[in-house]
């Protein structure tokens, strides 16, 4: 599997980016980090709603949100891993996590903190002009989560989150408009995990998670999905 890795990596860092419109704030993953060589890949469809941040008259805050998912993780340690999750067609993330705490290892409960890039493309062609949008976020999660059974988690994920949103009209008939705004964003949420097959390696996640600005309640992101795992 260690010669599969780089190459599904490049695989997901070789899509295009800028073909659709969505965003996706989903997360698939309990508290507790990959032991170091292992990896995981996983997929998952979800949908919810978000709007954009912008100063510019009559340029369209809705995104959607349906999107395809398609991650992979890789244990460098018993302690940290790190992932790659491409949202078609538009986003993509790149995070990392170090495991605090960790039932597997006598724990009461799993607890990781983490820190993950988000960058997001859109652009919408109207008649005589076109609006583009671009989103980096820099968040900063905290992963929760506790083994109800072997077979079942519930998990949790706030985190801190600093967007960047980048808006950008290009007229044909008029000089363009381009605007940088700066937002403090929170996220809350979570969902349950099914751990299946003979080693538990197999996980079916159900989960909702939003993204919103304290200052600014008409700017945010939501999303609800389901994601099938397998751990290697």
């Amino acid at each position: 599997m260690s010669m599969g890795l780089p190459r599904f990596l490049l695989l997901l860092a070789g899509l295009p980016l800028a073909l659709g419109a969505c965003t996706s704030v989903s997360v698939y993953q309990s508290a507790k980090t990959l032991p170091k060589g292992d990896f995981q890949a996983g997929l998952g469809v979800g949908g919810g709603a978000a709007k954009n941040k912008t100063n510019i008259a009559g340029f369209n805050p809705d995104f959607p949100t349906l999107s395809g998912d398609l991650w992979t993780r890789y244990g460098i340690t018993d302690r940290v891993d790190a992932g790659l999750k491409l949202s078609l067609f538009g986003s993509l993330t790149g995070d990392a996590r170090c495991g605090l705490l960790n039932e597997s290892r006598g724990d009461a409960f799993s607890l990781a903190a983490g820190a993950a890039y988000v960058y997001t493309s859109v652009s919408t062609a109207y008649s005589g002009h076109q609006d583009k949008t671009v989103i980096q976020d820099m968040m900063l999660p905290l992963y929760l989560s506790k083994d109800l059974a072997d077979w079942f988690t519930v998990y949790a994920v706030p985190r801190y989150v600093r967007r960047t949103t980048g808006n950008t009209r290009t007229s044909d008939s008029s000089a363009g408009r381009s605007e940088k705004l700066s937002s403090d964003m929170l996220g809350l949420g979570g969902g349950i995990m099914f751990n299946l097959g003979k080693k538990n390696g197999t996980h079916l996640a159900l989960e909702y998670h939003e993204v919103f600005d304290p200052s600014d309640p008409s700017h945010y992101t939501r999303n609800a999905g389901l994601g099938l795992a397998f751990d290697f």
